[in-house]
């Protein structure tokens, strides 16, 4: 299938391309538009809302640039960006096709009125277009995101029998986001709220905390068991990557909601990794950012995803069962206080071998907490020469230059 959808891709591009010499520039299809939208049907939030960016670049006069930008936003919690790029979108529009900008216009009311009324809001502005079809992908998109919202529901159902297409029954249900609340020093708590049960795969029947299942591609090593959920961190590190390539984004100072090994995480790991029905399985995760616990450097944004890295509190409440950690410092090689390193002291081992190497050596694996500042970020080691087994606090280097990648092992929680 992952043959078939390349070659069909790689003909699509082809065409394109090719196309070009010969075809006005009006007529081109905007590629960032289309991979936008693909992206938000893999609920891929972030990688949508940066092709969106690149669509209204190319074409800032096609309002459905605007319409999935802001639809990308509203799932990452920005409810106020979504409302100002329709805003501008409107602004933009309003110098040619005032019946487009007063779409936008109306979508910008309703979504800053609540997340809800926006979704309603962005199909009825995609209705107005002439792009129905968009409409009806969106509302059953967020029907089967939001089960609860029985307004989406219903718009749903009547835009499919206006439009002749068989709508399901109920809205396609999705797994709902549990919540991970991480404080620095104290055992943080994983809030997930009940879901309908449904019955478990034979594979995942008997899943336990501390026992290694199999999933995808991959060994995990289960770390908590909730409400039919489970928490799972890769049994290996899979592989050495910068936790931020600056050559694609820029950016030598972020947080984990920027860096580029979420958005390869949630990306195209994840969709080469796993099938539709594993993706699906994996739930959308509200995940914590907290601020560095000694340094207090600034954990940024919280955010949605399907797969994360642990934090340090998360380290703490599974690894160490709770039990505050002691802090360890390490003086400067210079005497100079203002640059001594700081490290928890775990009761645990803490370092694992890595994929491709299982009976080899221990590895260390970065974590999402930032380090000292925005430019590191906190890691794992065991330190051999004392025997003893740390979380770093002061951090390793997020840029892939001078040694800065680090160890991945990727946590996520998995519908049983």
């Amino acid at each position: 299938m992952k043959r078939a959808l390349a070659l069909v891709l790689s003909l699509t591009l082809f065409g394109l391309f090719s196309a070009c010499a010969a075809k006005p520039a009006s007529v081109i299809p905007n590629l960032a538009l289309v991979l936008g939208e693909k992206h938000l049907l893999a609920l891929n939030y972030d990688q949508a809302l940066v092709q969106f960016d690149e669509a209204i670049r190319l074409d800032p006069k096609n309002p459905r640039g605007y319409l999935g930008k802001a639809d990308a936003l509203l799932h990452l919690d920005r409810q106020a960006g979504a409302a100002a790029a329709l805003q501008t979108g409107a602004k933009e529009l309003g110098r040619g096709n005032p019946e487009q900008a007063q779409a936008l216009e109306e979508a910008h009311a309703a979504v800053e009125t609540s997340p809800e009324e926006g979704y309603l809001g962005l199909a009825a502005a995609y209705e107005k277009i002439g792009s129905r079809d968009a409409a009806l992908v969106l509302l059953k998109r967020v029907a089967a995101e939001l089960p609860a919202a029985q307004r989406i529901t219903a718009a749903y159902h009547e835009l499919a029998e206006r439009l002749g297409v068989g709508a399901e029954t109920e809205a396609p249900t999705t797994t709902t986001k549990p919540t991970t609340a991480p404080p620095p020093t104290q055992a943080p708590t994983t809030a997930k709220p009940t879901t309908t049960k449904k019955a478990a795969s034979p594979a995942l029947s008997n899943v336990s905390v501390g026992k290694i299942i199999k999933f995808g591609p991959y060994e995990w090593q289960v770390l908590d068991v909730k409400n039919g959920r489970a928490l799972l961190i890769t049994k290996y590190v899979l592989e050495a990557r910068a936790y931020n390539d600056a050559d694609i984004n820029g950016l030598h100072e972020m947080t984990w909601s920027d860096c580029t090994l979420r958005a390869y995480l949630n990306g195209s790991w994840l969709d080469s990794n796993f099938s539709q029905t594993e993706r699906a399985q994996i739930a959308n995760t509200k995940v914590v950012n907290d601020d560095n616990p000694y340094y207090g450097t600034e954990g940024g944004p919280d955010t949605t995803d399907k797969v994360f890295l642990l934090s340090v509190g998360e380290v703490i409440q599974y690894f160490n069962h709770g039990v505050a950690p002691k802090l360890k410092v390490y003086p400067d090689y210079d005497g100079d206080s203002r640059f001594d390193e700081h490290a928890y002291e775990m009761n645990v081992s803490l370092a694992v071998p890595a994929l491709d190497n299982p009976a080899g050596s221990k590895a260390s694996w970065v974590l999402r907490t930032p380090g000292r500042g925005n430019y590191s970020v906190a890691y794992c080691f065991d330190y051999r020469a004392e025997g003893e087994n740390k979380i770093d606090l002061s951090g390793w280097s997020i840029q892939g230059a001078d040694g800065g990648e680090q160890g991945v092992r990727p946590a996520l929680w998995l519908s049983l």
